[in-house]
């Protein structure tokens, strides 16, 4: 089955507004989490890939089990709100072992937290994880040609900044490797929050302040760390799922991205899951696309796109 063809499963799902009573929790509350996965291939853990201010952060590089020439690389970062979170939790991604199996590559990225850091600390160690696997492409088998990002709530909204941004928006930071571009091919997005604003009710006062210093959403940092601001036609191609049902993160927050990369002539997929809430990795109800059908939307996806 296409890409294409299974879409239309999500784009027939409901677009109505979100009932019920929102959740106090903040974005990335906890959750049930799906069993671990044991990696398939071989695993290399705790690779220093920058050091902003003397501070070592590190990635874990997971291999599929048949090797290849040059890897096809996905970029994983992990949700939490950008307070918390690490780079172990791609093992319970419940689309870990399908990607180790079809021979993806796949970096686990720990980036800097707040409060102890503000933004754009992690937007700026995202960057510089790319541009530590390119310079190191050679090294660890990367085609530095095909490099995507796959990231859930605030690790997706990571990932949307890198896919629309560039090193003239000035969030690249001084983590190492500038001769490299931070540019990605792809991004696969879970219910990433796009608009930075109480309108989502994920989005409290706690994380305005410790996240972005603010105490509103109506400051420039806000609109610096918005991926909206920075759509054009030069952006990754992007696959954006979001539950119709996400109390956190509103849907419309994904509608508006994905309408607007395709008005500036970015290719854009967008799937609303029936029924699903919030953390599409913890799905406990029935979805339409089931969990299994998301897995293949995904992979289709990415073998179109990172076709040689």
């Amino acid at each position: 089955m296409t890409l294409i063809g299974i879409l239309l499963i999500g784009s027939a799902c409901s677009t109505s507004g979100v009932g019920g009573t929102p959740p106090t929790a903040a974005l990335g509350s906890p959750g049930q989490v799906p069993p671990t996965e044991i990696p398939s291939g071989r695993v290399e853990t705790d690779i220093t890939y920058c050091q902003p201010d003397g501070l070592d952060l590190y990635l874990d590089l997971y291999y599929p089990p048949q090797e290849q020439g040059r890897y096809a690389t996905l970029v994983f970062l992990h949700g939490g709100s950008w307070r918390s979170g690490s780079k172990a939790e791609v093992v319970t991604l419940p689309d870990f072992p399908s990607l180790q199996d079809a021979g993806y590559l796949i970096a686990s990225v720990d980036y800097r937290l707040a409060p102890a850091y503000k933004f754009p600390a992690q937007i700026e160690d995202v960057k510089c994880a790319v541009r530590f696997l390119k310079a190191n492409a050679g090294t660890y088998q990367i085609d530095p040609n095909r490099i995507g990002a796959i990231g859930t709530d605030a690790g997706g909204h990571l990932a949307a900044l890198l896919g629309v941004t560039s090193a003239e928006d000035g969030l690249e930071g001084s983590g190492g490797y500038p001769e490299f571009s931070s540019s990605i091919k792809l991004v696969i997005a879970f219910s990433p929050p796009i608009f930075l604003s109480q309108n989502n009710p994920g989005m409290t006062a706690q994380v305005f302040e410790e996240v972005f210093g603010v105490s509103s959403g109506q400051t420039g940092i806000l609109l610096n760390a918005t991926p909206l601001h920075y759509v054009d036609r030069n952006d990754s191609a992007f696959l954006v799922f979001h539950g119709d049902s996400d109390q956190l993160i509103t849907k419309e927050n994904s509608i508006a991205f994905t309408n607007q990369l395709r008005q500036a002539g970015t290719e854009a997929f967008l799937v609303l899951v029936q029924n699903g809430g919030h953390d599409l990795h913890r799905v406990t109800i029935d979805t339409i696309p089931s969990r299994e059908q998301i897995t293949r939307i995904l992979l289709d996806f990415l073998n179109e796109q990172f076709q040689p």
